[in-house]
Order: structure tokens, then sequence, then C-alpha cells
């Protein structure tokens, strides 16, 4: 397992339980406007911590010109 240890990013929740997430995190994860992000619960070392994952890459379209 790749461990880095980099910048942290900062998120307010407003009352709606609502966030913005920073470009470059948008960026990192691939994530545009209309994506969903699943938020996944890991326990490592006792302590619970969070994985994000964008969206999937599409790769429905792979082989269509294989012909």
């Amino acid at each position: 397992m790749e461990l880095s240890a980099g910048p942290m990013a900062s998120l307010k929740v407003t009352t709606k339980r609502q966030a913005t997430l920073p470009v470059a995190l948008c960026d990192e994860l691939g994530v545009k406007p209309g994506d969903r992000i699943v938020a996944e619960r890991r326990v490592v070392d006792g302590e619970t911590v969070w994985v994000l994952r964008g969206p999937k890459p599409d790769w429905s379209w792979f082989g269509a010109a294989k012909k």
C-alpha cells in the first residue's frame, strides 16, 4: 500500500450539510459537476478514516474500433 503525506484540504459544511471541494481535490479525483463521490469508511491502526473515490472511467467504448 502506498502512503503519502500531502497537503490537507479543509471543508466547511453548510447548515444543509453541503460542502465545496477544492479544485485540486476534484482534479485529482477526476470529479466534475454532477458526478457522485463514494466515501468508504475504513479503520487503519485503530483510527477511522474515510476514503473518497471519484467516478470510475467509462471503458464501454474500449474495443469499438477493434475490427
